[in-house]
């Protein structure tokens, strides 16, 4: 009884995670690697979980697919999280091959040993292209004229937005 359960724990828990976008992993801040990683959290790289392990064992590994612009104030945070481990949050931006840019949310929470030490991070990931699609769409219709139509003085920073530029 006990097996069945935890089988459609699991089965529940993957359909979850699918149609909500998010994908999970746990990170050894010891060995700097990956402990786990969920099916949906190796999808978002266009792998399965076995082939993650096998490309994306490092950080490093992993941040060479960070889009350029994202990957110093990625660090920064990362970092941060390092001296002061708390649950915190960052969007960053992946560029994968064969693959349109990639928005997510990543979320840390941190796991500590009984003396208080950082020793993994629970990683989940929340897909937002979608949203960030939609709210390009609106700022360009904005600027278009249509759906709340803006004055002359708003153009030129909903211009840069719509670009993604950063003010």
């Amino acid at each position: 009884m006990r097996e069945t359960s935890i089988r459609q724990r699991d089965m529940v828990l993957a359909t979850a995670e699918r149609v909500a976008g998010l994908g999970y992993a746990l990170w050894d801040e010891r060995t700097r690697s990956y402990v786990f990683v969920s099916e949906q959290y190796a999808n978002f790289f266009g792998v399965s979980p076995d082939e993650y392990f096998a490309r994306y064992h490092s950080y490093e590994a992993e941040a060479v697919w960070i889009h350029p612009d994202d990957l110093e104030r990625y660090e920064s945070h990362y970092l941060d999280y390092l001296d002061d481990p708390r649950e915190c949050s960052v969007e960053v931006r992946y560029c994968l091959p064969g693959q349109e840019i990639n928005h997510t949310r990543q979320f840390l929470s941190p796991i500590f040993d009984d003396s208080g030490q950082l020793i993994q991070t629970v990683i989940i990931d929340l897909q937002i292209s979608e949203l960030k699609n939609a709210e390009a769409a609106l700022r360009q219709a904005q600027i278009d004229g249509g759906c709340g139509a803006i004055d002359g003085r708003d153009r030129p920073r909903l211009q840069q937005s719509a670009r993604g530029d950063r003010g």
